[in-house]
């Protein structure tokens, strides 16, 4: 991909940012993600030979749930999660539900682990 592709590509997410702006709705969900594998598909290469700017967007285009934490990491969401989880302090989980709120298994690791430090220290 060349400079000018990332720069159309950029120009691309823009328009659709600036429409979603201006009608301050949401699209569909069928539509944002048929909009990102469009683009998505125009980065298939490694990321290492991708130019700055192509690794931003190949990254703003990915999953949420599977895409690395930020553009230019190895480590992926998943992975940074389940490292804050062996790590086991409040600190670490509560980090890790800011990133993936949803996930009833950090949820309850969260609650115990306060649950327990609270009983522990109030003994």
């Amino acid at each position: 991909m060349t400079c000018c592709s990332s720069l159309t590509w950029l120009k691309l997410l823009v328009d659709l940012f600036s429409k979603l702006l201006a009608r301050r709705k949401l699209l569909p969900p069928d539509q944002v993600r048929a909009t990102r594998e469009k683009i998505a598909a125009n980065f298939g290469r490694q990321s290492s030979g991708l130019t700055p700017v192509e690794r931003l967007l190949k990254w703003s285009v990915s999953d949420p749930r599977r895409r690395t934490i930020s553009p230019f990491s190895k480590v992926t969401a998943p992975e940074w999660i389940e490292n804050r989880i062996k790590e086991g302090t409040f600190e670490s989980l509560r980090a890790a539900i800011q990133m993936d709120p949803a996930n009833a298994r950090l949820i309850a690791l969260t609650v115990f682990s306060h649950t327990f430090s609270y009983s522990v220290l109030n003994i």
